[in-house]
C-alpha cells in the first residue's frame, strides 16, 4: 500500500511539473522575399505580458546587410488576434497551389521528410518558423490566394505592423510589402478633422469596387486631403470614374504625390492648385485625440 501511495504521489508530481513547464510564450519569425523590393525579416517574441516586435529590411539579403531596422515593445494583448490564430494554424511548406512533393533525407543521422516546393519568380516568397515549448514548426508559402489560411495570417500580421511602427520610412516599406498580398485597397483614414486619407500602393481591377466606393463617398462640401506620398499608380480603366463621381468638382486636395501619382493626376485633369507639394503631415495630441496639421517639409 505504501509503495502504491508513493507511486501515485510520484506520478502526480511528474504530471504537475509537466503542466507547469508549458508556456504561452513563443517566437515567430518570417522572412519575406518580394520580387521587386528589398527582402525583410519580421520577428515576434511573446513573453509574459509583453511582446517584442522587430522588423529588419535588408540591403543585401545574402550577406544579411541591413538597410534599416525598427524595434518595438508592445503589450501582449495587442497580439491577441495573432496568438489565437496561431493555435489552429497549420504550419506547412506550400506553393501557391499546394506542396508538390516530398522525399526522405538523412539529416544528422535522422530520417527527415523534406518538402519540394515550386516558388515563383514573380510575387513573394514567405518562409519562417514558430517555436513554443521547445517545439519548432517550419513553414513556407508563395503569394497566397485571398481567403486562404496564409492570406489570413498576413492580414493579422500587417494589422499589427501598421499599428506599431511610426517611422515614415518603415511605414512606407510595410505599405508596399502589403501590396504583395491579397488584402484590400491600400487606403487609410488618418484624420477626421481635417478629413485626411492616405492612398498607397497600386490600384488594380481587384480593388476596383473598393476604389469606386471610396470615390463615391467623398463628401461634396468638406475639404478632403488625400496623401499620395507612397502611391505607385493606377490603370487608365479608373480615369472615367473621376468624372463619374465628380472628383474634380469636389473639394479634394492631393498631398505630396509621387512622380507616378503626379502623372495620373495630370492625365485626370486635376488642377495644379489642388496638388499640395513639399508638405509634411504633423501629428500632435489635443484633448487626448490625434490632430494633424501641414507644415513645410
Amino acid at each position: 500500500m505504501k509503495n502504491f501511495l508513493i507511486l501515485v504521489l510520484f506520478l502526480f508530481i511528474v504530471t504537475a511539473s509537466s503542466g507547469q513547464s508549458k508556456s504561452n510564450d513563443y517566437n515567430l519569425t518570417l522572412d519575406f522575399g518580394p520580387s521587386f523590393m528589398s527582402a525583410s525579416e519580421v520577428s515576434i517574441q511573446a513573453k509574459g505580458d509583453s511582446c517584442f516586435l522587430n522588423i529588419r529590411v535588408y540591403r543585401n539579403y545574402k550577406t544579411k546587410e541591413t538597410s534599416f531596422e525598427n524595434k518595438a515593445v508592445i503589450p501582449a494583448n495587442k497580439t491577441t488576434a495573432l496568438t489565437t490564430f496561431l493555435k489552429t494554424y497549420k504550419f506547412q511548406i506550400k506553393s501557391n497551389i499546394d506542396t508538390i512533393g516530398s522525399n526522405k533525407e538523412l539529416v544528422g543521422g535522422d530520417s527527415v521528410l523534406v518538402y519540394s516546393v515550386s516558388m515563383g519568380s514573380d510575387g513573394i516568397d514567405v518562409s519562417g518558423y514558430f517555436n513554443q515549448n521547445a517545439i519548432t514548426h517550419k513553414f513556407a508559402f508563395w503569394s497566397p490566394r485571398k481567403g486562404t489560411e496564409n492570406a489570413k495570417l498576413m492580414v493579422i500580421l500587417f494589422d499589427l505592423l501598421d499599428s506599431t511602427f511610426t517611422e515614415q520610412k518603415m511605414i512606407n516599406y510595410v505599405e508596399q510589402l502589403e501590396q504583395y498580398f491579397p488584402h484590400q485597397l491600400g487606403l487609410k483614414k488618418l484624420s477626421d478633422q481635417p478629413l485626411i486619407y492616405k492612398l498607397f500602393g497600386s490600384i488594380s481591377s481587384d480593388e476596383a469596387d473598393e476604389f469606386y466606393d471610396f470615390l463615391d463617398k467623398l463628401p461634396s462640401h468638406q475639404k478632403v486631403i488625400i496623401d499620395m506620398s507612397n502611391f505607385s499608380g493606377m490603370g487608365t480603366m479608373f480615369y472615367d470614374a473621376f468624372d463619374e463621381f465628380h472628383i474634380n468638382r469636389k473639394n479634394v486636395y492631393w498631398l505630396n504625390p509621387t512622380s507616378q501619382a503626379l502623372i495620373n493626376l495630370n492625365k485626370l485633369g486635376i488642377q495644379n492648385r489642388k496638388i499640395i507639394k513639399n508638405k509634411k503631415l504633423v501629428k500632435t495630441k489635443k484633448d487626448g485625440r490625434d490632430v494633424f496639421s501641414l507644415e513645410d517639409d
